[in-house]
């Protein structure tokens, strides 16, 4: 809870948690330690994390379709299930990372524009492609045909702590060039070559001459 004196924050309590033993489905349950509350002294709280959505904001005569999690249920390209909705964020994928939601709703703007302008969704080339092969289960029959090296990853190389406050220079060291020559014939050259056809050329950026070929 946030704690409050005068009208200004002055700090927050906070109690320790602890897992319980697994249920009957194996999974563990997060219960309060009684009486491990603590208090951190602060000037502001900022609230950032996944906010949870109230669903009874929708009525069902709005034609807002809710997954069985309680958030909007959407298409690749932010669509709900009534025509000139859109959604993204929290509100349709739960809590995830603050970067995810403002890629998505960047992603969003584009496609609501392009509906704004044509009455058509926009198309998400490589969210579709991903889609198109996972559904065909292109890649999932491919088996390598030579066994595999093993060779350990690279590992970063770092400043001792003790002599980091006595310079500037970089903590973290960046690979030699025998090192990354190293790294990478670790590759186990994964990348299949898939042909797909789609109702939209399949392109990361518009063409750079006029009737310009895109591959």
């Amino acid at each position: 809870r946030i704690l409050v004196e005068n009208g200004r924050v002055v700090g927050i309590e906070l109690v320790r948690m602890h897992q319980t033993e697994p249920d009957a489905s194996g999974r563990r349950a997060v219960k309060p330690l009684p009486g491990s509350e603590f208090i951190i002294p602060c000037s502001y709280v900022i609230a950032a994390i996944g906010q949870k959505m109230d669903p009874t904001v929708f009525t069902p005569e709005d034609g807002i379709a809710l997954t069985r999690w309680g958030t909007i249920e959407t298409k690749e390209n932010f669509t709900t299930t009534r025509e000139g909705v859109f959604a993204g964020g929290d509100a349709a994928t739960g809590p995830k990372t603050l970067i995810l939601a403002m890629a998505q709703g960047e992603a969003a703007a584009k496609s609501i524009d392009q509906y704004l302008k044509t009455r058509e969704p926009a198309f998400f080339p490589r969210t579709r492609l991903s889609q198109i092969i996972a559904k065909a289960k292109l890649v999932g029959a491919c088996r390598p045909t030579r066994p595999l090296p093993i060779e350990a990853r690279y590992t970063s190389k770092f400043l001792d702590p003790e002599a980091r406050s006595a310079n500037w220079e970089e903590v973290e060291g960046a690979m030699t060039i025998e090192e990354a020559r190293q790294e990478s014939q670790r590759c186990m050259r994964c990348m299949r070559l898939i042909a797909v056809t789609t109702r939209n050329p399949v392109v990361e950026h518009e063409p750079t001459a006029p009737n310009a070929a895109t591959f």
